[in-house]
């Protein structure tokens, strides 16, 4: 993972579930989502990860017919983005719609404790999806010897298991 985090694009600006899927389909491996989301979170904790804020990648998450989660990169799809400029702007709408209905209701100045609950419902029944955005994470320590050692060892293993995996799946569907 760390070996992709650094060079692949694609990977770096994905969802968690669709990193577990990359890993599994192109590397034969098994790596939970919830393990690399904790994984991460320790080495952001420890300065060794960050969020970029320089870019981001937009997504959108649905059901498909047979109600499985799917996710979808929606960046770089135009008309894709043109709906994805719709949505915020209903996101916006209907936050400030639930703000002003509490606030009335409460006679308060505070935003709506459900606002975001409130706002999402409406927008998954208008939209029968959810957009959000992807900020790849980097690696701020590579400038360590310790991590540059880590980083070659792992690309070395990378470069392993890619062959092994290709000689696995040739073996596979040899007929």
């Amino acid at each position: 993972m760390m070996y992709l985090l650094d060079t692949d694009y694609e990977f770096r600006t994905s969802p968690w579930k669709t990193r577990e899927e990359i890993l599994f389909r192109e590397y034969g491996l098994c790596i939970a989502e919830s393990t690399m989301r904790n994984w991460a979170r320790l080495l952001i904790s420890d300065d060794v990860l960050k969020k970029s804020s320089d870019t981001s990648e937009i997504w959108r998450s649905y059901r498909d017919v047979f109600n499985r989660k799917c996710q979808e990169r929606v960046s770089g799809n135009e008309e894709q983005m043109k709906e994805y400029e719709e949505y915020k702007a209903k996101r916006s709408q209907y936050l400030e719609e639930a703000d002003k209905a509490y606030q009335e209701k409460t006679g308060s100045y505070l935003p709506s404790p459900t606002r975001w609950k409130d706002a999402f419902s409406k927008l998954w029944n208008e939209f029968q999806c959810c957009y959000y955005n992807v900020k790849p994470l980097v690696f701020i320590a590579w400038f360590d010897s310790d991590y540059k050692e880590i980083f070659s060892l792992t690309e070395d293993i990378v470069q392993n298991l890619i062959i092994e995996w290709d000689e696995q799946k040739k073996s596979k569907f040899v007929f």
